[in-house]
């Protein structure tokens, strides 16, 4: 009876372990149970939800929802694959739906990738031969321009992008967790299902439930004036106002107050640089609603703001100090070494106290010995001070991972994480605080972004080096070298068969793009190509066209502006140009001939115009600047 009993209970859990991996996740059920319902998914499919979809099977679904549309469909099984005969690849083949790979060969028990499957489920959509559905495409083509700005956007190919975008914002295929998409990534049978139910419902007319909030970019002058997240300069003139507006990415325009004056929406607060002129620079802490919050800023630079604090210099004293929104606690005398870190000095002498976070708490305590140059930076939670008897690496909340000291004939001249640059001898030393390794150089400079890396330069050679002091690559000796901030590029100004060339190199070293020097436009900070982390890249030529490619160095569209000022601004000469990627669109500016006269817009990378308006400020008087509270 007991061995009955055992054996009775493992079977129990066996099958029901079995039912449980035959049903879908929870997330899933709903849409999953109507797919089946309406006859999208087909029996073989009704199981195993969790497991990577093929290629094949992603054809089935597809052909299945297409004769959902319209049951007239007709084929002439015309094109053929060496290994395969399935029924509904040949025909999603015939439509234009899917191509081989090499060899003729279609892979149909591959598991298909997710920047695949946008692309198959763009071109289920594009391709239906239903009168309606072509309608829908007309009536939503203007919102399904705008990308979204994927943080991973970077990995996705140019043949899937505008169908990635598109897909997007009908709420079909959505990203995965923390702004990314994961276009490598495989999709399992339930992810397909779904996507497939809502394509299907979008044939239909019917709005999906999945599709996500708009994207909103800032417009106007104020997008003229945006210095950086949550800093602005909104600068009066005489009694009209010039700053925060708003377009979303269905091109619906709105105003500051029904939107906010903070771009971007998360940030609480937001810095105005307010007044302005000849030995006159102010800033003001404002709220979402354009209220003054009470704090005044000298203008210059420096200046963070975050939704908990905002740092910077009191304006008329010029004390760098730390205001906290959530006690309106401030600290004053400190300056910023990153990453939510502070030095605290003494009131009015520069004699570091302690190392504070935003909160004021104290992680170090200065009187133990420590001592402070000046050249610190935290980087991953991770900062060298100085000791009595050396260095420190200390971490984020306080605690010393690692003690040491170097030659004293080593001069320090500045740290960004564990690494360190000493100079010695007319040398630079590229030193490893964690291994203790060092490398030395002719000249050497260090990055707190991205990898850690660094550029050292001997006579023979420019080396890029990983945060272990290994050599990425290396270039020539005469290259110019600029790492791009925030992404993992280089900007290289070499000279090659008696032609300056100004290569964007990825981080192997491989030269993705290479743009003659003289046919790239620069703007007044040295800014020839422009980054967005959604893995597009843009640079305006001599000849006002705008080229962008992507992060594998593919050509994605050229836009004339040129030709779009004459039809759009009467031929008025194109004085200068500036641009900047702000949300994933390039924003560009032109100034004409008439210095008063520009026109601002956004482009997609495939050459949309978000918004066109022709702004003037021939009437407003510059002699004028008040700051909002000084006007009544």
């Amino acid at each position: 009876m007991k061995k009955f009993f055992i054996i009775w209970i493992f079977v129990n859990i066996f099958m029901t372990a079995e039912v449980l991996a035959d049903s879908p996740s929870d997330w899933a059920v709903s849409e999953v149970a109507e797919a089946v319902e309406k006859g999208i998914v087909p029996d073989k499919l009704q199981g195993d939800y969790t497991k990577y979809i093929k290629r094949s099977e992603f054809c089935e679904l597809c052909m299945n929802v297409l004769r959902l549309w319209n049951d007239k469909l007709h084929f002439n099984y015309n094109v053929s694959f060496s290994d395969t005969n399935d029924k509904y690849v040949l025909e999603c083949a015939e439509l234009g739906i899917v191509n081989g790979k090499n060899d003729n060969k279609f892979a149909p028990d591959d598991s298909i990738k997710r920047q695949e499957a946008a692309k198959m489920l763009y071109e289920t959509f594009y391709s239906s031969p239903v009168d309606d559905i072509h309608t829908i495409n007309s009536n939503n083509v203007r919102e399904c321009c705008i990308p979204h700005s994927f943080d991973d956007g970077g990995l996705i190919k140019s043949w899937a992008r505008d169908e990635i975008t598109h897909m997007y914002r009908y709420g079909v295929m959505l990203g995965v967790s923390d702004n990314n998409y994961e276009p490598d990534g495989f999709y399992t049978r339930e992810q397909a299902i779904c996507t497939f139910l809502r394509l299907y419902k979008l044939g239909k007319g019917i709005s999906s439930d999945s599709a996500p909030e708009c994207d909103y970019y800032p417009y106007g002058d104020f997008v003229y004036r945006y210095i950086d997240d949550g800093i602005i300069d909104a600068e009066y003139y005489d009694e009209e106002n010039y700053h925060n507006s708003y377009i979303d990415s269905k091109g619906n325009k709105y105003t500051e107050k029904e939107k906010g004056y903070v771009y971007p929406f998360n940030l609480p607060y937001g810095i105005f640089n307010t007044v302005s002129g000849v030995g006159v620079s102010m800033s003001e802490v404002w709220d979402k609603n354009g209220n003054g919050y009470g704090i005044k800023l000298s203008g210059g630079g420096g200046k963070i703001i975050t939704p908990d604090y905002v740092f910077g210099s009191e304006y008329g004293t010029n004390r760098t100090f730390i205001h906290r929104f959530s006690d309106k606690k401030e600290i004053f005398d400190v300056i910023s070494i990153g990453e939510d870190l502070f030095i605290q000095f003494q009131e009015y002498i520069y004699e570091p106290i302690s190392v504070i976070n935003s909160n004021g708490d104290v992680i170090v305590d200065f009187s133990e010995g420590y001592t402070f140059t000046g050249q610190t930076i935290c980087y991953n939670g991770i900062f060298v001070l100085g000791n009595k008897d050396g260095f420190s690496v200390i971490n984020s909340n306080g605690e010393v991972l690692k003690n040491f000291s170097v030659s004293p004939e080593w001069k320090f001249l500045g740290s960004i994480g564990s690494n360190m640059q000493f100079s010695v001898n007319e040398k630079d030393i590229f030193y490893r605080a964690v291994s203790g390794k060092y490398f030395e150089y002719d000249d050497l400079s260090l990055f707190a972004n991205n990898n850690n890396e660094a550029i050292a330069y001997d006579f023979e050679n420019t080396y890029i080096l990983n945060a272990d002091g290994s050599v990425k690559f290396k270039c020539g000796k005469d290259d110019n070298v600029r790492k791009q901030p925030g992404v993992d590029f280089y900007e290289i100004t070499r000279l090659k068969d008696g032609v300056v060339l100004y290569d964007i190199v990825d981080k192997k070293g491989n030269v993705i793009k290479s743009i003659y020097y003289d046919e790239c436009k620069f703007d007044g900070f040295g800014n020839g190509v422009y980054f967005d982390k959604s893995g597009v890249c843009a640079y305006i030529t001599n000849r006002d066209t705008i080229k962008f490619f992507d992060f594998f160095g593919n050509d994605l569209k050229e836009f004339d502006l040129a030709e779009y000022n004459g039809k759009n601004n009467d031929n008025k000469g194109i004085a200068s140009l500036s641009a900047r990627f702000i949300n994933g669109l390039l924003w560009v500016r032109m100034n004409y001939s008439d210095i008063d006269d520009y026109d601002e817009f956004y482009v997609t990378p495939y050459g949309k115009i978000l918004r066109a308006c022709l702004k003037s400020k021939k009437s407003l008087s510059k002699n004028k600047i008040y700051a909002k509270n000084q006007k009544k």
